[in-house]
Protein backbone atom coordinates (compact mmCIF):
# COMPACT_ATOMS: atom_id res chain seq x y z
CA UNK A 1 0.00 0.00 0.00
CA UNK A 2 1.58 2.91 -0.67
CA UNK A 3 0.99 7.05 1.20
CA UNK A 4 -1.99 7.66 -0.41
CA UNK A 5 -4.01 4.95 0.26
CA UNK A 6 -3.39 2.71 -2.39
CA UNK A 7 -2.82 -0.62 -2.28
CA UNK A 8 0.18 -2.75 -4.39
CA UNK A 9 -0.12 -3.60 -7.59
CA UNK A 10 0.75 -7.17 -8.80
CA UNK A 11 4.11 -7.15 -11.11
CA UNK A 12 5.02 -10.03 -13.45
CA UNK A 13 7.13 -12.31 -11.78
CA UNK A 14 9.81 -13.84 -14.11
CA UNK A 15 8.89 -17.84 -13.25
CA UNK A 16 10.69 -19.47 -16.11
CA UNK A 17 9.52 -22.95 -14.17
CA UNK A 18 6.01 -21.84 -15.50
CA UNK A 19 6.99 -20.84 -18.96
CA UNK A 20 9.47 -23.87 -19.46
CA UNK A 21 8.88 -27.23 -18.05
CA UNK A 22 11.89 -28.59 -15.19
CA UNK A 23 14.67 -29.94 -17.42
CA UNK A 24 14.45 -33.84 -16.87
CA UNK A 25 17.30 -34.34 -14.48
CA UNK A 26 17.15 -38.65 -15.80
CA UNK A 27 17.62 -36.88 -19.42
CA UNK A 28 20.79 -34.73 -17.67
CA UNK A 29 22.03 -37.49 -15.74
CA UNK A 30 22.53 -39.93 -18.68
CA UNK A 31 24.06 -36.84 -21.10
CA UNK A 32 26.68 -36.26 -18.91
CA UNK A 33 27.79 -39.71 -18.14
CA UNK A 34 27.28 -40.60 -22.19
CA UNK A 35 29.96 -37.69 -22.58
CA UNK A 36 32.05 -38.85 -19.66
CA UNK A 37 32.57 -42.28 -21.35
CA UNK A 38 32.80 -40.66 -24.64
CA UNK A 39 35.89 -38.92 -23.40
CA UNK A 40 37.66 -41.80 -21.70
CA UNK A 41 36.91 -43.40 -25.57
CA UNK A 42 38.96 -40.82 -26.85
CA UNK A 43 41.79 -41.46 -24.05
CA UNK A 44 41.84 -44.79 -24.81
CA UNK A 45 42.26 -44.64 -28.81
CA UNK A 46 44.38 -41.06 -28.63
CA UNK A 47 47.71 -42.90 -27.63
CA UNK A 48 49.34 -46.12 -29.04
CA UNK A 49 49.81 -49.02 -26.78
CA UNK A 50 52.64 -49.96 -25.16
CA UNK A 51 52.51 -53.83 -25.72
CA UNK A 52 49.64 -56.06 -26.70
CA UNK A 53 48.93 -56.94 -23.48
CA UNK A 54 48.40 -53.10 -22.98
CA UNK A 55 46.00 -53.30 -26.65
CA UNK A 56 44.01 -56.01 -25.18
CA UNK A 57 43.12 -54.05 -22.00
CA UNK A 58 42.48 -51.33 -24.57
CA UNK A 59 39.82 -53.43 -26.40
CA UNK A 60 38.48 -54.66 -23.60
CA UNK A 61 37.79 -51.45 -21.79
CA UNK A 62 36.01 -50.11 -25.55
CA UNK A 63 34.06 -52.29 -25.54
CA UNK A 64 32.58 -52.24 -22.32
CA UNK A 65 32.47 -48.54 -22.91
CA UNK A 66 30.69 -48.37 -26.01
CA UNK A 67 27.39 -49.44 -26.18
CA UNK A 68 27.47 -47.88 -22.62
CA UNK A 69 27.43 -44.54 -24.55
CA UNK A 70 24.69 -45.34 -26.54
CA UNK A 71 22.66 -47.12 -23.87
CA UNK A 72 22.93 -43.80 -22.18
CA UNK A 73 22.26 -41.28 -25.00
CA UNK A 74 19.25 -43.82 -25.75
CA UNK A 75 18.01 -43.60 -22.47
CA UNK A 76 18.17 -39.42 -22.18
CA UNK A 77 16.43 -39.52 -25.75
CA UNK A 78 13.43 -41.28 -24.34
CA UNK A 79 13.00 -38.83 -21.60
CA UNK A 80 12.62 -36.19 -23.71
CA UNK A 81 10.04 -38.04 -26.02
CA UNK A 82 7.73 -38.83 -22.69
CA UNK A 83 8.32 -34.75 -21.78
CA UNK A 84 7.33 -34.11 -25.43
CA UNK A 85 10.83 -32.17 -26.44
CA UNK A 86 11.86 -32.28 -30.22
CA UNK A 87 13.84 -34.86 -31.06
CA UNK A 88 13.98 -34.98 -34.98
CA UNK A 89 17.65 -33.50 -35.16
CA UNK A 90 18.95 -36.45 -32.49
CA UNK A 91 16.84 -39.03 -34.62
CA UNK A 92 18.24 -38.17 -37.58
CA UNK A 93 21.81 -38.16 -36.36
CA UNK A 94 21.38 -41.59 -34.21
CA UNK A 95 20.19 -43.08 -37.28
CA UNK A 96 23.60 -43.03 -39.05
CA UNK A 97 24.81 -45.28 -36.48
CA UNK A 98 26.05 -48.62 -38.22
CA UNK A 99 28.10 -50.19 -36.01
CA UNK A 100 27.81 -50.84 -31.78
CA UNK A 101 30.90 -52.38 -30.83
CA UNK A 102 33.76 -49.91 -29.56
CA UNK A 103 36.45 -52.34 -31.87
CA UNK A 104 34.69 -52.62 -35.22
CA UNK A 105 37.91 -55.52 -36.27
CA UNK A 106 41.07 -57.35 -34.59
CA UNK A 107 43.79 -59.06 -36.12
CA UNK A 108 45.90 -61.97 -34.51
CA UNK A 109 48.43 -63.64 -36.58
CA UNK A 110 51.19 -65.92 -34.56
CA UNK A 111 53.28 -67.95 -37.13
CA UNK A 112 55.62 -70.84 -36.51
CA UNK A 113 58.50 -70.97 -38.85
CA UNK A 114 58.55 -74.92 -39.93
CA UNK A 115 61.83 -74.61 -41.75
CA UNK A 116 63.48 -73.54 -38.42
CA UNK A 117 62.17 -76.63 -36.55
CA UNK A 118 64.08 -79.01 -38.46
CA UNK A 119 67.57 -77.50 -37.63
CA UNK A 120 65.61 -77.85 -33.68
CA UNK A 121 64.75 -74.36 -32.89
CA UNK A 122 61.32 -72.66 -32.20
CA UNK A 123 60.80 -69.02 -33.36
CA UNK A 124 57.10 -67.77 -33.60
CA UNK A 125 56.12 -64.25 -34.71
CA UNK A 126 52.65 -62.68 -32.98
CA UNK A 127 51.57 -59.73 -34.18
CA UNK A 128 47.99 -58.13 -33.24
CA UNK A 129 45.85 -55.01 -34.52
CA UNK A 130 42.18 -53.23 -33.65
CA UNK A 131 40.09 -51.23 -35.57
CA UNK A 132 38.55 -48.56 -32.75
CA UNK A 133 35.00 -47.14 -33.36
CA UNK A 134 36.10 -43.46 -33.86
CA UNK A 135 33.28 -42.63 -36.59
CA UNK A 136 30.55 -44.08 -34.06
CA UNK A 137 32.21 -42.23 -31.08
CA UNK A 138 31.90 -38.71 -33.17
CA UNK A 139 28.40 -39.61 -34.31
CA UNK A 140 27.53 -40.29 -30.74
CA UNK A 141 29.32 -36.75 -29.66
CA UNK A 142 27.16 -35.12 -31.95
CA UNK A 143 24.04 -37.22 -30.47
CA UNK A 144 25.30 -35.94 -27.35
CA UNK A 145 24.83 -32.14 -28.17
CA UNK A 146 22.10 -32.78 -29.92
CA UNK A 147 20.01 -33.80 -26.93
CA UNK A 148 21.72 -31.09 -25.04
CA UNK A 149 20.49 -28.38 -27.33
CA UNK A 150 17.00 -29.47 -27.20
CA UNK A 151 17.43 -28.93 -23.09
CA UNK A 152 18.32 -25.05 -23.54
CA UNK A 153 17.54 -24.10 -19.77
CA UNK A 154 20.55 -26.40 -18.47
CA UNK A 155 23.39 -24.65 -18.18
CA UNK A 156 25.89 -27.29 -19.75
CA UNK A 157 28.94 -25.40 -19.57
CA UNK A 158 28.94 -24.83 -15.79
CA UNK A 159 27.73 -28.35 -14.75
CA UNK A 160 30.84 -29.50 -17.56
CA UNK A 161 33.47 -27.65 -15.39
CA UNK A 162 31.38 -28.94 -11.65
CA UNK A 163 32.20 -32.17 -12.63
CA UNK A 164 35.72 -31.64 -13.90
CA UNK A 165 36.60 -30.23 -10.42
CA UNK A 166 34.95 -33.59 -9.25
CA UNK A 167 36.92 -35.20 -11.39
CA UNK A 168 40.41 -33.87 -10.64
CA UNK A 169 39.64 -34.34 -7.31
CA UNK A 170 39.34 -38.22 -8.17
CA UNK A 171 41.92 -38.91 -10.05
CA UNK A 172 43.14 -38.77 -13.60
CA UNK A 173 40.68 -40.90 -16.08
CA UNK A 174 43.11 -44.29 -16.13
CA UNK A 175 41.95 -47.62 -16.93
CA UNK A 176 39.46 -48.83 -14.77
CA UNK A 177 38.80 -45.54 -12.64
CA UNK A 178 35.96 -44.57 -15.67
CA UNK A 179 33.04 -46.73 -13.45
CA UNK A 180 34.29 -43.85 -10.62
CA UNK A 181 33.90 -40.93 -12.80
CA UNK A 182 30.42 -42.34 -13.89
CA UNK A 183 29.41 -42.38 -10.61
CA UNK A 184 30.80 -38.49 -10.23
CA UNK A 185 29.05 -37.80 -13.39
CA UNK A 186 25.66 -38.61 -11.55
CA UNK A 187 26.11 -37.12 -8.70
CA UNK A 188 26.87 -33.94 -10.29
CA UNK A 189 23.18 -34.47 -12.55
CA UNK A 190 21.56 -34.77 -8.79
CA UNK A 191 23.39 -31.51 -7.31
CA UNK A 192 21.72 -30.03 -10.67
CA UNK A 193 18.43 -31.35 -10.08
CA UNK A 194 18.38 -29.78 -6.19
CA UNK A 195 19.86 -26.53 -7.62
CA UNK A 196 16.98 -25.97 -10.19
CA UNK A 197 14.42 -26.84 -7.35
CA UNK A 198 15.83 -24.33 -4.97
CA UNK A 199 15.73 -22.12 -8.00
CA UNK A 200 12.18 -22.45 -8.74
CA UNK A 201 11.60 -21.86 -5.10
CA UNK A 202 13.52 -18.49 -4.81
CA UNK A 203 11.50 -17.28 -8.57
CA UNK A 204 8.36 -18.55 -8.13
CA UNK A 205 5.56 -16.84 -6.34
CA UNK A 206 3.03 -18.22 -4.04
CA UNK A 207 0.94 -20.41 -5.27
CA UNK A 208 -2.14 -22.29 -3.64
CA UNK A 209 -1.24 -25.76 -2.93
CA UNK A 210 -1.70 -28.47 -6.05
CA UNK A 211 -4.32 -31.17 -5.73
CA UNK A 212 -2.58 -34.41 -5.33
CA UNK A 213 -2.27 -37.03 -7.90
CA UNK A 214 -4.15 -39.35 -8.95
CA UNK A 215 -3.53 -43.04 -8.47
CA UNK A 216 -2.23 -44.40 -11.95
CA UNK A 217 -4.36 -46.69 -13.35
CA UNK A 218 -2.69 -50.18 -14.24
CA UNK A 219 -2.10 -50.15 -18.06
CA UNK A 220 -2.26 -54.03 -18.93
CA UNK A 221 -1.65 -53.63 -22.56
CA UNK A 222 1.37 -51.17 -21.21
CA UNK A 223 2.91 -53.73 -19.18
CA UNK A 224 2.77 -56.44 -21.62
CA UNK A 225 4.45 -54.86 -24.56
CA UNK A 226 7.13 -53.38 -21.46
CA UNK A 227 7.62 -57.19 -20.79
CA UNK A 228 7.94 -58.13 -24.34
CA UNK A 229 10.58 -55.21 -24.98
CA UNK A 230 12.28 -56.48 -22.83
CA UNK A 231 12.39 -60.25 -23.61
CA UNK A 232 13.50 -58.97 -26.94
CA UNK A 233 16.35 -56.64 -25.49
CA UNK A 234 17.44 -60.13 -23.82
CA UNK A 235 17.05 -62.36 -27.01
CA UNK A 236 18.83 -59.12 -29.03
CA UNK A 237 22.04 -59.53 -26.54
CA UNK A 238 22.18 -63.55 -26.39
CA UNK A 239 22.35 -63.37 -29.94
CA UNK A 240 24.40 -60.85 -30.10
CA UNK A 241 27.15 -62.54 -28.02
CA UNK A 242 26.86 -65.45 -29.48
CA UNK A 243 27.45 -63.94 -33.01
CA UNK A 244 30.16 -62.00 -31.80
CA UNK A 245 31.39 -65.24 -30.37
CA UNK A 246 31.09 -67.80 -33.81
CA UNK A 247 30.54 -65.27 -36.05
CA UNK A 248 27.80 -67.95 -36.90
CA UNK A 249 25.59 -66.49 -39.90
CA UNK A 250 22.81 -69.38 -38.43
CA UNK A 251 21.86 -66.65 -35.86
CA UNK A 252 21.50 -63.59 -38.29
CA UNK A 253 18.95 -63.67 -39.68
CA UNK A 254 16.57 -64.11 -36.16
CA UNK A 255 19.15 -61.01 -34.76
CA UNK A 256 18.97 -58.58 -37.68
CA UNK A 257 14.94 -59.36 -37.40
CA UNK A 258 14.81 -58.08 -34.22
CA UNK A 259 16.74 -55.04 -34.34
CA UNK A 260 14.89 -53.80 -37.13
CA UNK A 261 11.73 -54.71 -34.55
CA UNK A 262 13.72 -52.72 -32.14
CA UNK A 263 13.84 -49.81 -34.34
CA UNK A 264 17.57 -50.42 -35.02
CA UNK A 265 18.19 -50.71 -38.65
CA UNK A 266 20.83 -49.29 -39.33
CA UNK A 267 22.57 -51.96 -36.89
CA UNK A 268 20.86 -54.74 -38.50
CA UNK A 269 22.08 -53.91 -42.00
CA UNK A 270 25.94 -53.45 -41.01
CA UNK A 271 25.30 -56.49 -39.53
CA UNK A 272 24.41 -58.27 -42.78
CA UNK A 273 27.12 -56.42 -45.08
CA UNK A 274 29.84 -56.15 -43.37
CA UNK A 275 32.38 -59.03 -42.33
CA UNK A 276 32.56 -60.40 -38.64
CA UNK A 277 35.34 -60.52 -36.89
CA UNK A 278 34.91 -63.21 -34.17
CA UNK A 279 35.91 -61.51 -30.21
CA UNK A 280 37.42 -64.51 -28.11
CA UNK A 281 38.52 -63.68 -24.52
CA UNK A 282 42.17 -63.14 -23.43
CA UNK A 283 43.76 -64.68 -20.69
CA UNK A 284 46.53 -62.70 -20.09
CA UNK A 285 45.90 -62.41 -16.51
CA UNK A 286 45.44 -65.77 -16.41
CA UNK A 287 48.86 -66.30 -17.27
CA UNK A 288 50.53 -66.68 -13.95
CA UNK A 289 48.32 -68.47 -12.16
CA UNK A 290 47.93 -71.64 -14.89
CA UNK A 291 51.64 -71.64 -15.26
CA UNK A 292 52.07 -71.64 -11.48
CA UNK A 293 49.53 -74.73 -11.26
CA UNK A 294 50.59 -76.58 -13.95
CA UNK A 295 54.40 -76.48 -12.99
CA UNK A 296 53.40 -77.52 -9.58
CA UNK A 297 51.30 -80.38 -11.01
CA UNK A 298 53.30 -82.01 -13.83
CA UNK A 299 56.92 -81.37 -12.37
CA UNK A 300 57.56 -78.73 -15.16
CA UNK A 301 61.17 -76.84 -14.34
CA UNK A 302 61.21 -72.95 -15.01
CA UNK A 303 63.88 -72.05 -17.15
CA UNK A 304 64.57 -71.01 -20.20
CA UNK A 305 62.70 -73.97 -22.16
CA UNK A 306 59.48 -72.82 -20.87
CA UNK A 307 57.25 -71.90 -23.08
CA UNK A 308 53.36 -71.11 -22.81
CA UNK A 309 50.04 -70.58 -25.10
CA UNK A 310 47.03 -70.11 -23.78
CA UNK A 311 44.22 -68.97 -26.84
CA UNK A 312 40.67 -68.26 -26.54
CA UNK A 313 38.49 -70.93 -27.85
CA UNK A 314 34.44 -72.07 -28.31
CA UNK A 315 33.76 -75.31 -27.04
CA UNK A 316 30.61 -77.45 -26.34
CA UNK A 317 27.80 -78.80 -28.21
CA UNK A 318 26.50 -76.82 -31.43
CA UNK A 319 23.40 -75.60 -28.97
CA UNK A 320 25.05 -75.24 -26.05
CA UNK A 321 28.41 -73.39 -27.01
CA UNK A 322 30.86 -71.97 -24.33
CA UNK A 323 34.23 -69.55 -24.10
CA UNK A 324 36.98 -71.45 -22.65
CA UNK A 325 41.00 -70.80 -22.53
CA UNK A 326 42.98 -73.94 -24.38
CA UNK A 327 46.78 -73.98 -22.64
CA UNK A 328 49.89 -75.36 -24.16
CA UNK A 329 52.79 -75.61 -21.75
CA UNK A 330 55.71 -77.06 -23.42
CA UNK A 331 59.67 -77.44 -21.07
CA UNK A 332 61.60 -79.50 -19.17
CA UNK A 333 60.70 -81.76 -16.34
CA UNK A 334 62.87 -82.50 -12.96
CA UNK A 335 64.17 -85.80 -15.00
CA UNK A 336 65.80 -83.21 -17.83
CA UNK A 337 63.40 -84.71 -20.74
CA UNK A 338 61.52 -81.99 -22.34
CA UNK A 339 57.63 -82.62 -22.30
CA UNK A 340 54.27 -80.22 -23.94
CA UNK A 341 51.17 -80.83 -22.39
CA UNK A 342 48.16 -79.21 -23.71
CA UNK A 343 44.38 -79.05 -21.80
CA UNK A 344 41.31 -76.77 -21.97
CA UNK A 345 40.66 -74.55 -18.87
CA UNK A 346 37.32 -72.41 -18.05
CA UNK A 347 37.59 -68.68 -18.03
CA UNK A 348 38.56 -68.43 -14.38
CA UNK A 349 41.61 -71.17 -14.82
CA UNK A 350 40.44 -72.70 -11.69
CA UNK A 351 40.38 -76.05 -12.62
CA UNK A 352 40.46 -78.53 -16.34
CA UNK A 353 37.32 -78.46 -18.34
CA UNK A 354 39.89 -81.12 -20.37
CA UNK A 355 42.22 -82.68 -17.85
CA UNK A 356 45.84 -82.02 -19.37
CA UNK A 357 47.99 -84.76 -20.93
CA UNK A 358 50.70 -85.09 -23.03
CA UNK A 359 50.70 -83.86 -26.91
CA UNK A 360 51.41 -85.53 -29.68
CA UNK A 361 53.64 -83.32 -30.99
CA UNK A 362 55.88 -80.21 -29.34
CA UNK A 363 55.01 -77.32 -30.82
CA UNK A 364 51.76 -74.93 -30.58
CA UNK A 365 50.31 -73.18 -33.84
CA UNK A 366 47.06 -72.55 -32.57
CA UNK A 367 43.07 -72.54 -32.72
CA UNK A 368 40.28 -72.12 -35.06
CA UNK A 369 37.03 -73.25 -36.71
CA UNK A 370 38.22 -75.37 -39.77
CA UNK A 371 35.15 -77.45 -40.08
CA UNK A 372 32.62 -74.63 -39.67
CA UNK A 373 30.71 -76.53 -36.60
CA UNK A 374 31.14 -72.96 -34.40
CA UNK A 375 33.57 -74.48 -32.21
CA UNK A 376 37.13 -74.58 -32.34
CA UNK A 377 40.26 -76.70 -32.91
CA UNK A 378 43.78 -76.76 -32.11
CA UNK A 379 46.73 -77.01 -34.75
CA UNK A 380 50.35 -77.94 -33.40
CA UNK A 381 52.98 -80.19 -35.08
CA UNK A 382 56.62 -81.39 -34.96
CA UNK A 383 59.23 -82.62 -36.99
CA UNK A 384 57.06 -83.80 -40.22
CA UNK A 385 53.78 -84.13 -38.62
CA UNK A 386 50.66 -81.49 -38.14
CA UNK A 387 48.39 -82.67 -35.97
CA UNK A 388 44.46 -81.01 -36.07
CA UNK A 389 42.77 -81.80 -32.44
CA UNK A 390 38.98 -81.57 -31.91
CA UNK A 391 38.02 -80.93 -28.27
CA UNK A 392 34.96 -83.74 -27.79
CA UNK A 393 32.96 -84.17 -24.58
CA UNK A 394 36.07 -82.98 -22.34
CA UNK A 395 38.73 -85.26 -23.99
CA UNK A 396 40.73 -84.14 -27.30
CA UNK A 397 40.50 -86.26 -30.64
CA UNK A 398 43.61 -86.37 -33.05
CA UNK A 399 43.53 -86.37 -36.65
CA UNK A 400 46.60 -86.38 -38.60
CA UNK A 401 47.25 -83.36 -41.25
CA UNK A 402 49.71 -83.35 -44.18
CA UNK A 403 53.30 -84.36 -43.78
CA UNK A 404 55.83 -82.37 -45.00
CA UNK A 405 59.33 -83.95 -46.16
CA UNK A 406 61.95 -82.69 -43.70
CA UNK A 407 63.57 -80.72 -47.17
CA UNK A 408 60.13 -78.60 -47.28
CA UNK A 409 60.09 -74.93 -46.56
CA UNK A 410 56.77 -74.02 -45.16
CA UNK A 411 55.31 -72.22 -42.39
CA UNK A 412 51.81 -73.21 -40.92
CA UNK A 413 49.27 -70.74 -39.39
CA UNK A 414 45.15 -70.28 -38.60
CA UNK A 415 43.84 -67.39 -40.90
CA UNK A 416 40.68 -66.02 -41.68
CA UNK A 417 40.16 -66.92 -45.18
CA UNK A 418 39.87 -63.64 -47.13
CA UNK A 419 40.19 -64.72 -50.77
CA UNK A 420 36.52 -64.13 -52.05
CA UNK A 421 36.66 -60.25 -52.30
CA UNK A 422 38.21 -59.81 -49.23
CA UNK A 423 35.42 -61.47 -47.27
CA UNK A 424 36.24 -63.44 -44.71
CA UNK A 425 34.50 -67.06 -45.67
CA UNK A 426 35.66 -69.30 -42.68
CA UNK A 427 39.24 -69.68 -41.16
CA UNK A 428 41.43 -72.30 -42.50
CA UNK A 429 44.98 -73.77 -41.84
CA UNK A 430 46.96 -72.18 -44.56
CA UNK A 431 50.64 -73.88 -45.17
CA UNK A 432 52.83 -71.63 -46.80
CA UNK A 433 55.49 -72.80 -49.49
CA UNK A 434 58.41 -70.33 -49.89
CA UNK A 435 60.77 -72.53 -51.39
CA UNK A 436 60.96 -71.41 -55.10
CA UNK A 437 61.95 -74.68 -56.30
CA UNK A 438 60.77 -76.87 -54.10
CA UNK A 439 62.19 -80.68 -53.47
CA UNK A 440 60.10 -83.82 -54.27
CA UNK A 441 56.66 -85.08 -51.99
CA UNK A 442 56.44 -81.34 -50.77
CA UNK A 443 53.57 -78.73 -51.97
CA UNK A 444 53.82 -76.07 -54.99
CA UNK A 445 54.85 -72.47 -54.16
CA UNK A 446 52.38 -70.37 -52.54
CA UNK A 447 49.69 -70.71 -49.99
CA UNK A 448 47.71 -73.49 -49.74
CA UNK A 449 44.34 -73.11 -47.04
CA UNK A 450 42.74 -76.55 -45.63
CA UNK A 451 39.37 -77.21 -44.07
CA UNK A 452 38.47 -80.07 -42.11
CA UNK A 453 35.67 -81.77 -43.58
CA UNK A 454 34.50 -84.94 -41.36
CA UNK A 455 38.11 -85.98 -40.19
CA UNK A 456 40.21 -85.34 -42.71
CA UNK A 457 42.11 -81.97 -43.82
CA UNK A 458 40.96 -81.06 -47.42
CA UNK A 459 42.67 -78.35 -49.38
CA UNK A 460 39.87 -75.84 -50.96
Amino acid sequence: MNAAGGSWHSMPVSTPFRDHPAPPEDAIRSIRVASTLIDRFRSIVSTDPSSIADLELRIGESQQIYPEIWRHLEDARRVLVACGRDVGRIDELRDRELVSLGVTDVEITRELDVTALIVGRVRYSTSKTASFNTGGAARAEAVARALMEAMPEVDWAALARAEDREIAAAGSMQTHKWLGILKIAAAAAVVLGIAVIIERLATSVHEAPRPPLEAPQFDLASASRHTFVGLRTARIADLRASYAMTCDRAHLAELVQLLRDDGQPSTAQSLETKPCTRTLPSCDKLHVPILDRLLASHSLVRDRSLDFSCRGIVIGHPDSLQLAFAVVVSGHGTDHKPYTFRGVVPLDGEHDIVPFELAPVPFFVGTGDLDGDARDELVMVGGTQLVVTRIEDRHFVDLAGPSLPTSCQANANIERDLREDGKPLHESLVIAVEDPMPRKGCPEPGRHYFSLVGSALVED
